[in-house]
């Protein structure tokens, strides 16, 4: 079965990893930018920032707000960096299949969740809703599925919860909020009665995705900042079901 028949099938999610190179490879790209970004606000803070590590962040002594400085926008990566995951072996295992499959990189974006947090944490949503809402834009005749990276996580104690099967159905109650000049979807559901399912994902460990999956941060038990990185992959309909078409 491929990648791809497990995201489209009953669980909605598939599983892969990077191999330690790749992982030192993203680790750094994303300490790059966090450094520029705090050396931006604070550059007398950019040494005890270097020494601690992006999982260390949380043992700062910062003088903005977490949340208001973090905006999307400073988390980011830039164009330059999707050659970088599109040489990787999952990646060249989505192009095996789809060779039109390319990394959108505005939802290139990485994450920062420190220990017991919970205001840091992404609500249970599925990226559909946003696309639907209007953020984002993608070709006419595309397709999505979405990527989530664990980059600095401790299994069990951290990481991305999903509710698996959850795609198969569009039915869950949501409304939209207008934030920051843009619509954000709301879920209506009772979470706890959900049962979302916390992945136990490793760092270099990543879940490819449906684009309708229920999905949600889970709140930071661990020692250590949660880093994440996630990105979109855009591909060709038609491509894919040619390409599907062609295995069976």
């Amino acid at each position: 079965m491929s990648f791809f028949d497990a995201i489209n099938g009953a669980a909605g999610f598939e599983i892969e990893r990077l191999t330690a190179d790749e992982l030192a490879e993203v680790r750094g790209l994303i300490t790059a930018q966090y450094l520029d970004q705090i050396g931006e606000a604070a550059p007398g803070l950019v040494g005890a920032a270097r020494a601690a590590g992006v999982a260390g962040y949380h043992t700062l002594s910062i003088p903005f707000d977490h949340g208001n400085f973090w905006a999307k926008a400073r988390r980011v990566l830039g164009p330059e960096a999707v050659p970088a995951f599109e040489r990787m072996g999952f990646f060249r295992r989505v192009r095996a299949l789809i060779p039109s499959a390319a990394v959108y990189q505005p939802d290139l974006m990485w994450r920062i969740v420190r220990p017991g947090q919970p205001t840091d944490i992404g609500p249970v949503h599925a990226d559909k809703w946003f696309w639907d809402a209007g953020n984002g834009d993608i070709p006419v005749g595309y397709d999505r599925f979405k990527v989530w990276l664990a980059v600095h996580t401790e299994p069990g104690l951290n990481g991305l919860t999903v509710k698996p099967a959850s795609h198969l159905t569009d039915h869950w109650k949501r409304h939209f909020e207008e934030r920051h000049g843009k619509l954000k979807p709301v879920l209506d559901e009772d979470e706890a009665a959900l049962r979302m399912e916390l992945l136990p994902l490793a760092p270099g460990e990543l879940v490819m995705f449906h684009d309708g999956l229920l999905h949600g941060g889970a709140l930071n038990a661990g020692t250590a900042c949660r880093v994440s990185l996630e990105m979109t992959i855009v591909y060709p309909a038609a491509e894919a079901r040619r390409a599907l078409a062609a295995a069976a």
